[in-house]
C-alpha cells in the first residue's frame, strides 16, 4: 500500500507534478486542519499561518505571542537580511533544535539604563546594544516555550510542525536528534505551503480517489509525450548493494536485473512502520471531515517513544462512502511485536 501519505504544498514532489504536466489528470484536496494531542488528551488546533494564531480561540495569548514570533523569526532568518543579528548563529544551528528552543526561555530583552544627558557617543552606543538585542526582543515571548500548560507551544513546534518522528526531551536517549538546522527547514517547508495557492487551507493535501491516481496520472501523461507504458512486467525486487546498502537498481519479472539509480521516494534508511486502517461510520471532529492527528511521545502512555499519527479522511475525498469515515494510524518501529 503506498498510501496514505499527506503532501506538503511546497513539497519537491508537487513541483514535479506541476512541471511534468501530471496535475492535468489528478485533483487534489486540502486537509482541512491539524491537530496535536497535550497531556491530558485534549486536541489543541495547529495553527497554519499568522492570522490563523490571531484567531486560535484554543491558544493562550502567551502561545499565541510566542508562536507569531517564531514564525516570524523563521522568516527573518530564511530572509538573509544583512544584520546578523536576524539571523541563528551557525553554533544554534548545529545544536538539537529541543535545545534552541530551551534556550530561547532564557534569553531576556535588555534595556540600557535611562540618562538624564545623554551626548552623541551615548546616543551611538545605545543604537548600537538596540541592534545587538534585536533578536532577543523578538524571541523575548519564546522565553516560557516550556513553561505553558502542558508544554503545547513546544509539542506543535517539534512534532505537530518540524514533524519529529523520536522523543526529543532526552538528547542522550533519542535515537534521531532534530538538529536546529532541520528544524529551522521544516518550518520553512510549512511556512511555505500555506497560501502557496488560491483557495488552499492549511499546509497538506491529498489526491482525491487516493495515491493509486498518482502513477495513473503520470502514466497518461507519458502517453501524450509519446512514451512507452510495458504491460505485464512488474517489479517484483529492489536490488540493493551489500557493502553500502543502497539502491542499486531492480529486477523485473521477466528480465535480468536493471541498473538504474534514479528512483522516486526511496531513502537509504532502513525503518519499519506500523500502520492501522479503521473504518468508521462517525468523525473523530463532529465539525471537520478530513484532518491530521498527531500524538506526540509519551501523550498517550509512559513508554511511547514515537510520534503517532493519525489522518481521517472522508467521503469528499472519494475514498469511502457517503457518511463514512477512514482512519489511518501509524508510527516507526523496530519489529512487528513493537508494533
Amino acid at each position: 500500500m503506498c498510501g496514505p501519505r499527506v503532501l506538503f504544498y511546497a513539497d519537491k514532489s508537487i513541483d514535479l507534478i506541476l512541471k511534468s504536466g501530471a496535475n492535468q489528470y489528478i485533483d487534489f484536496k486540502s486537509i482541512d486542519s491539524s491537530f496535536v494531542c497535550d497531556a491530558s488528551g485534549r486536541l489543541t488546533n495547529v495553527p497554519d499561518s499568522l492570522a490563523a494564531i490571531f484567531k486560535d480561540k484554543s491558544l493562550g495569548l502567551t502561545e499565541k505571542n510566542q508562536l507569531m514570533r517564531f514564525f516570524k523569526l523563521v522568516q527573518q532568518h530564511l530572509g538573509g537580511g544583512e544584520n546578523k543579528n536576524e539571523r541563528i548563529s551557525e553554533q544554534d544551528l548545529e545544536s538539537p533544535f529541543v535545545e534552541f528552543l530551551k534556550k530561547m526561555r532564557r534569553w531576556r530583552r535588555r534595556r540600557p539604563a535611562r540618562r538624564k544627558e545623554r551626548s552623541e557617543s551615548d546616543l551611538h552606543d545605545d543604537e548600537e546594544q538596540r541592534r545587538r538585542t534585536d533578536l532577543s526582543g523578538r524571541l523575548d515571548d519564546l522565553r516560557d516555550l516550556n513553561a505553558s500548560n502542558d508544554g503545547n507551544t513546544t509539542r506543535i513546534i517539534l512534532y505537530a510542525i518540524a514533524m519529529a518522528d523520536y522523543d526529543q526531551d532526552n538528547v542522550e536517549l533519542c535515537q534521531d536528534v532534530l538538529q536546529t538546522k532541520d528544524g529551522i527547514d521544516r518550518l520553512a517547508l510549512y511556512n511555505s505551503s500555506v497560501g502557496r495557492f488560491p483557495n488552499a487551507l492549511g499546509a497538506f493535501l491529498y489526491p482525491i480517489y487516493g495515491h493509486g491516481e498518482l502513477p495513473q496520472a503520470f502514466c497518461r501523461r507519458a502517453a501524450v509525450k509519446g512514451c512507452i507504458h510495458v504491460l505485464r512486467m512488474p517489479m517484483i525486487a529492489l536490488l540493493m548493494d551489500k557493502c553500502t546498502g543502497h539502491y542499486k537498481g531492480v529486477r523485473l519479472s521477466s528480465d535480468s536485473p536493471r541498473e538504474n539509480r534514479q528512483i522516486l521516494g526511496l531513502g537509504d534508511e532502513k525503518r519499519k512502520v506500523a500502520r492501522g486502517i479503521c473504518i468508521t461510520r462517525s468523525s473523530l471532529r463532529p465539525d471537520t471531515s478530513n484532518f491530521l492527528v498527531v500524538y506526540p511521545p509519551r501523550s498517550l502512555y509512559p513508554e511511547q517513544v514515537t510520534s503517532i499519527r493519525a489522518l481521517q479522511i472522508g467521503s469528499d475525498l472519494a475514498v469511502c462512502p457517503s457518511g463514512m469515515f477512514v482512519l489511518y494510524f501509524c508510527t516507526l518501529c523496530h519489529d512487528a511485536n513493537q508494533g
